[in-house]
């Protein structure tokens, strides 16, 4: 339906885009405040939210954030 879309449209965000990638050091993304939602980040070894690669001391790149 299209509140469901529109609910779900708000609850994605991108944070690296095709023209703008960015990828990030294990280093830099402790520096990443993690209380606004899930962050989803690219890496070597598959998709990693966040916390995930902080354990696991893996950079990435951050795809984006589920509110």
């Amino acid at each position: 339906t299209p509140t469901q879309e529109k609910l779900v449209e708000s609850a994605l965000k991108s944070i690296s885009k095709p023209g703008n990638r960015l990828y990030y050091t294990s280093k830099q993304l402790w520096k990443i405040n993690s209380t606004k939602g899930l962050i989803v980040v690219s890496t070597n070894k598959g998709l990693l939210t966040l916390n995930e690669c902080k354990k696991k001391r893996l950079g990435g790149e951050p795809l984006l954030i589920i509110k």
